[in-house]
């Protein structure tokens, strides 16, 4: 998260806070001296010249500087993209298929002594994690050696 998503906030100075809440700031750029209040959308669309931001393109970049930010901005995104792909690789792995009985949360009675004594809630969790590793390895739990009890039918 922040400058490094964002790295063309480096480009400005921010003078404050918007009103409203928001991504909104007050800031001036480094460059021209423009004063705005906006989110990270308009510093973009005020340094890397897109049309329809709502703010006028920086009239005081070299071609050079212009280069330099653009490969920069486009570095952060690049990072983010991989970010957000490794994220959702990640819960793929680790989230388990429809249809599966620890999905359901196992109904939590009071935590007396007995389910303390019993370690109910480290054992529900081992459960869902041995269960991850399963499906993820596509190992059948009678391949892994482990001794397997079935419930009655």
């Amino acid at each position: 998260g922040g400058f490094d998503d964002s790295p063309l906030w480096n480009h400005v100075k921010v003078t404050g806070g918007g009103a409203g809440g928001g991504g909104n700031r007050h800031w001036m750029c480094n460059y021209c001296n423009k004063k705005v209040t906006g989110s990270y959308s308009k510093v973009k669309g005020h340094l890397l010249a897109i049309p329809l931001c709502g703010v006028t393109a920086c009239n005081n970049l070299s071609a050079e500087i212009m280069k330099a930010i653009k490969e920069e901005h486009d570095d952060a995104e690049r990072r983010k993209r991989i970010r957000i792909l490794e994220a959702r690789k990640h819960a793929d792995y680790l989230t388990l298929p429809d249809g599966s009985d620890l999905l359901q949360n196992k109904k939590q009675k009071a935590s007396g002594p007995p389910e303390k004594a019993f370690n109910v809630v480290e054992r529900n969790i081992a459960d869902k994690r041995a269960s991850r590793m399963f499906y993820a390895t596509a190992l059948t739990p009678e391949a892994s050696g482990l001794h397997v009890v079935r419930p009655m039918p």
